[in-house]
């Protein structure tokens, strides 16, 4: 929640695909059903952005995520972001801490001790 804090107070700028959010919802209903009622009040201050298209579908797959569930996640940071800030370390481990296509990719506690250190 403090993420989501810091983009409301305009402190950082927060962005997702409706396939992240489609993927996040399913996981909450699946596993976490009592913070649905949440989730729709912290996108608020979230930007959807478009889709990948063919070409940054493309470059994600290039790396061979293990899950091509994973694919369209970071094709939609390509171009969009420069963090990509997940917990899947089984799907994304290899790429933890490092740049891919231009997006780090880092987990929340990570990103929490890098603000902290600012």
């Amino acid at each position: 929640m403090v993420l989501f804090g810091l983009a409301r107070d305009h402190h950082c700028y927060l962005a997702t695909s409706q396939y992240a959010i489609h993927e996040a919802r399913r996981n909450l209903i699946t596993k976490k059903p009592e913070r649905l009622h949440t989730f729709s009040d912290i996108l608020a201050c979230v930007e959807i952005l478009p889709e990948a298209d063919i070409k940054r579908l493309e470059q994600a797959a290039s790396i061979g995520l293990q899950d091509e569930a994973d694919i369209p996640i970071l094709a939609a940071a390509i171009g969009h972001a420069d963090l990509l800030v997940t917990g899947d370390r089984k799907h994304f481990g290899l790429w933890m801490g490092r740049a891919v296509h231009g997006v780090k990719v880092m987990s929340l506690a990570d990103l929490l001790n890098l603000i902290e250190s600012l």
